[in-house]
């Protein structure tokens, strides 16, 4: 079982799913080499196709759960490449590595 099979956001296609992961890894290097817990992760992701939440807000919401602001512009970038995603949580097959 990898990390994204405990989470909420199940990567529906390669291509969502390697930049799910790319995401994990710079959470993970912005809590300073600790494991991201999937919830984190699922949170971020949440925050970025948040729509009702603009771009400032948005970089706050993820720096109070980093503890930094560095990272976003690369996060916003690959939470775009994420296409598959539904708000509330995804429902059916998750692509399988």
């Amino acid at each position: 079982m990898t990390v994204i099979d405990e989470g909420v956001y199940k990567p529906k296609t390669k291509e969502t799913s390697s930049a799910f992961e790319a995401m994990l890894n710079i959470v993970q290097g912005a809590l300073g080499g600790q494991e991201p817990g999937i919830l984190q992760g699922d949170e971020i992701l949440a925050t970025l196709k948040d729509d009702t939440i603009k771009g400032p807000d948005k970089k706050k919401v993820i720096e109070k759960l980093l503890g930094t602001g560095d990272v976003f512009d690369s996060l916003a970038t690959l939470a775009e490449k994420i296409t598959d995603y539904q708000e509330g949580g995804d429902v059916g097959q998750s692509y399988a590595n």
